[in-house]
């Protein structure tokens, strides 16, 4: 049989400025986490829109997560809070805040370590995934006394015991014919009898 792989290819690529292609994470748990902000842009369609995408540290260490953050329309929008929740999580401190206006742009977002928690989409309730942004103090103490949630345990078969008794007892029982048209005329209840279960 003839050999159609061909080993002699050469290819001229350019790759930079590209993310390498490692296979998202999908299913990260609610939860405290912190990350690395490495996109921060509006789009066309939504230019009132803030849109961020944040790679995870830890245990989910390279797990990138969306969101976002409506630009204020007027002094008075309460979006304003969000956005002193997210400039805290990156560290601004209350002092630098309550100074004054301050003039954002992606050289002060991009690269910025965010502390926040993580609440994973709930299909069954269609509930969409959410970022809530804490002060690094204050995140670490609450991810200090957070408890995950863990699944609904469903109560398990419990297994039948048989001792050397009940097997005698099962030997002794006379099989008198089909008397429920399943061959044979030991039903469930003699079984049981047999046993001693109730």
């Amino acid at each position: 049989m003839a050999d159609n792989n061909n080993t002699s290819w050469s290819i001229s690529l350019n790759v930079s400025g590209t993310r390498p292609a490692t296979g998202e994470i999908k299913n990260v748990p609610t939860g405290f986490y912190k990350g690395t902000i490495i996109e921060a842009y509006t789009m066309d369609a939504r230019p009132d829109r803030l849109v961020m995408k944040i790679e995870l540290e830890g245990e989910y260490q390279g797990a990138v997560r969306t969101t976002g953050l409506n630009f204020p329309k007027d002094p008075n929008d309460k979006v304003r809070y969000y956005w002193r929740a997210f400039m805290e999580s990156m560290g601004y401190t209350p002092a630098q805040l309550d100074s004054g206006t301050i003039q954002l742009g992606l050289d002060a977002v991009k690269g910025r370590t965010v502390h926040f928690k993580y609440i994973e989409e709930d299909k069954s309730t269609n509930s969409r995934d959410q970022v809530n942004w804490f002060p690094p103090s204050d995140w670490a103490k609450a991810k200090a006394s957070f408890v995950p949630t863990t699944p609904i345990s469903r109560p398990q078969a419990r297994p039948v015991v048989v001792s050397e008794d009940d097997t005698a007892a099962i030997a002794n029982i006379a099989v008198t014919g089909p008397a429920n048209g399943m061959g044979g005329g030991l039903g469930h209840g003699d079984l049981l009898s047999a046993l001693n279960v109730r």
